[in-house]
């Protein structure tokens, strides 16, 4: 699954192809974001190649999470 992540001071975005089904994966992000500010808060997130991102709750922007389906390859 797509997820996009947005910066604030920052024009472009992290996109991370993520494991594990989208309502975990909704609210694991949920969580991180809805903490009391915290400038060292973290938002942790594992990719399908086994690496972790780890992002500054302060710093992001806007998450965008796409569908859970792959999309097709080829001629339809």
């Amino acid at each position: 699954m797509e997820i996009k992540i947005g910066f604030t001071d920052n024009p472009r975005e992290l996109v991370i192809n993520a494991k594990g089904k989208k309502e975990e994966i909704t609210n694991q992000i949920n969580d991180a974001l809805s903490k009391p500010t915290d400038a060292s808060a973290v938002l942790a997130i594992d990719d399908a190649k086994g690496h972790t991102h780890l992002i500054r709750r302060a710093a992001i922007a806007y998450v965008e999470i796409g569908s859970e389906s792959a999309r097709p390859v080829g001629f339809a």
